[in-house]
């Protein structure tokens, strides 16, 4: 390939070598790659500032034998958490799932405009924790629909009836990913969790919205708290990754 530009987020970079850094970028032409940033390590290196994390960059590339290598940076946007650990924590754990999830070197223009565009609204967010949660969850919504695992929150996975003609309890099925009513559920049936309607009514706001919509909607602390234990567990079934919770998302920080 010689050559080639492309613009880029930065998930991440560590140490590779003496002086060279190992930079994870997620891009809309190319998808997740890894490349070497050569002498990055070296206080005067051009290319530090833009091999940041949670850094927008224009890069200049070229093909190497093992890992392609950044020949140039044109830093667009820096993302500056670092003093803000509850922000902090939040965007390493979204790199962290993209870097899990998404393959090598496959585009998704979905998935970068969606981590971009949570990056502004984190950025824009105050530091409550409950409004950062819910930009979590929103993030986890978004990705796992981007994945191919939108959920069916409309009808009854089994009888097809529409929720909103049914009463009575309703329950999340991790597997087909939908809901189950109250006359459909069996006893001790395994991998379904409670769901309230409001907590529903907010997954199907948020699917449908663009992510900048998000102010508008941000749901209840008890619908916080049901996604808490639904999305986590949704990720980890259809993903087959282990998701970190929140106590080993500090983990992360101190890792990154």
């Amino acid at each position: 390939m010689g050559f080639y530009k492309t613009e880029a987020l930065v998930l991440r970079n560590r140490e590779f070598n003496e002086a060279d850094q190992l930079v994870t970028l997620l891009s809309p032409d190319y998808g997740k790659l890894q490349v070497v940033a050569r002498g990055a390590r070296k206080p005067k290196s051009r290319l530090r500032g833009g091999i940041q994390a949670f850094t927008l960059t224009n890069l200049l590339l070229h093909t190497g034998r093992s890992l392609d290598i950044i020949t140039g940076t044109e830093t667009g946007k820096c993302f500056y958490f670092r003093e803000d650990l509850v922000k902090l924590t939040s965007a390493v754990y979204w790199a962290d799932l993209l870097d899990r999830v998404l393959p090598e070197r496959e585009a998704n223009p979905a998935v970068y405009s969606l981590f971009l565009s949570l990056l502004y609204l984190l950025e824009a967010a105050s530091s409550k924790p409950e409004e950062i949660r819910a930009l979590d969850h929103l993030f986890e919504l978004k990705l796992i629909s981007s994945a191919g695992y939108t959920p069916d929150l409309s009808s009854c996975l089994r009888c097809g009836e529409a929720l909103r003609t049914r009463e009575g309890k309703l329950w999340f099925n991790l597997e087909p990913g939908g809901i189950i009513c109250s006359s459909c559920v069996q006893k001790a049936e395994m991998g379904i969790l409670p769901v309230s309607r409001g907590t529903l009514a907010l997954m199907q706001q948020w699917i449908s919205m663009e992510a900048g919509q998000f102010w508008r909607i941000k749901g209840s602390a008890y619908n916080l708290q049901e996604l808490d234990r639904l999305l986590p567990a949704y990720l980890e079934y259809h993903l087959e990754q282990k998701i970190p919770s929140v106590n080993l998302r500090d983990n992360l920080v101190r890792d990154f």
